[in-house]
């Protein structure tokens, strides 16, 4: 790989809401370990960030240090499309976002989202996290900068 090339991945979990996803606790490190690995392109840790229960405040601020040559974004936890725009959404700590937001201005970038893509009747969903209820949330986020 051409040394002058720079990448940069970001990992996103956020498994809390209506109904906790055990999973997103194991597909988050099981991301990390596959780009680590040979066969995932022996990313460095200092290529990573990983973020769990972000907020979309976190999201958009890892994004922005997310430029890069490649970026890969990954994102792990509930989803949904919306009923009457029929925008494709994930949901962070704090509320909805469409995934469309995942895109930066790399010249070269992966998005893969791993959430459920129902379709709900518009709001149904996302009233109650935009609201930010304290019964659909609870935790602190987590943002880990890997480094060696």
């Amino acid at each position: 790989m051409d040394s002058n090339v720079t990448r940069r991945a970001l990992v996103l979990g956020c498994s809390k809401g209506p109904k906790d996803i055990p999973g997103v606790k194991n597909d988050v490190p099981n991301v990390v370990e596959y780009l680590c690995s040979p066969y995932g392109g022996s990313w460095k840790s200092s290529e990573m960030e990983v973020i769990t229960s972000p907020t979309r405040v976190e999201v958009q601020m890892a994004l922005n240090r997310a430029v890069a040559d490649y970026t890969i974004v990954y994102f792990s936890g509930h989803g949904y499309t919306d009923g009457l725009s029929g925008q494709r959404m994930i949901s962070l700590k704090d509320g909805n976002i469409p995934d469309s937001f995942l895109l930066i201005n790399s010249p070269r970038q992966l998005v893969m989202i791993d959430s459920c893509r129902d379709i709900l009747p518009s709001g149904s969903f996302g009233n109650s996290f935009m609201r930010g209820e304290p019964r659909n949330f609870s935790g602190a986020s987590t943002i880990n900068r890997r480094r060696m």
